[in-house]
């Protein structure tokens, strides 16, 4: 989808989130979260309204100049669940840890969400992000800024390329960790759940929604082949069990009958 999420998902979001029994309003006046959409650790984070408003604008010349700038190929070149960025009024995010140990994906009433997510890796994620979420969802993204959009015009945006340009080898062994909020690290089982990083079958999950992970060709030629081979493996049991009983009916029948016979002569 060119957007975050499809029209569609977003018409489901909408309907589902003015359904959806709220809590107590916050300080800020916009309704709570009920916690259903969120990690558990999540909801001890306090509102910051100074945070929420400064997130909600555009980002000042003074905060620019703190940031490091990626240009939105950057961010497109981060799209997948176990490596993945998104955009939010020009500051870039990377949500990899939150994504990565989603509660969604391994709870069936949460899967439209953590779905909604992952189609918005990658990509420009205002919209989604102004729809849906509550002041303490805007408080706790603060916490996985990494940069701001490079605007055109940037007086510094091709000095600083070339300063923070690395020869390959050293990009190889040189990795950024993503950010991991202590309050995201409080969360149960979250340095389980973030080092084996997401299963095969959420990931199959995401590709046949029109996510696409990553996985090399190989690898997804050999789980085809796989499966493949089990299937037949499965289908090819029956028969052989079938024709083996025959036989032993058959060979039981013969048998019986030729007794019959060596009575007869008898």
């Amino acid at each position: 989808c060119a957007l975050p999420i499809c029209a569609r998902d977003a018409r489901r979001i909408r309907a589902r989130a003015a359904a959806r029994p709220r809590a107590a309003d916050d300080a800020s006046g916009r309704p709570r979260s009920n916690g259903a959409t969120m990690h558990a650790s999540g909801r001890d984070v306090a509102v910051d309204l100074a945070v929420v408003d400064a997130l909600r604008r555009a980002p000042t010349d003074d905060e620019r100049a703190r940031w490091r700038k990626y240009t939105r190929e950057d961010v497109a070149a981060h799209a997948r669940l176990a490596d993945g960025w998104i955009v939010v009024h020009e500051r870039v995010f990377d949500i990899t840890a939150f994504a990565t140990t989603h509660p969604g994906f391994n709870n069936a009433g949460q899967v439209s969400t953590a779905l909604a997510i992952a189609r918005a890796l990658g990509k420009e994620a205002s919209d989604e992000f102004e729809e849906i979420h509550s002041a303490r969802a805007w408080t706790q993204l603060r916490d996985f800024q990494i940069g701001v959009v490079t605007r055109e015009g940037d007086a510094d945006a091709e000095a600083e390329a070339e300063a923070e340009a690395e020869t390959e080898a050293e990009r190889e062994t040189t990795t950024r960790a993503s950010p991991v909020p202590a309050w995201l690290a409080k969360d149960r089982d979250f340095w389980v759940k973030y080092a084996g990083g997401a299963s095969e079958g959420v990931l199959r999950y995401l590709e046949a929604n029109g996510c696409p992970q990553g996985r090399s060709e190989e690898d997804v030629v050999a789980e085809v082949a796989l499966s493949t081979r089990d299937a037949a493996s499965d289908k090819g049991d029956k028969p052989r069990r079938g024709r083996w009983w025959r036989r032993i009916v058959g060979g039981a029948i013969v048998a019986a009958s030729a007794r019959g016979i060596v009575g007869v002569l008898l």
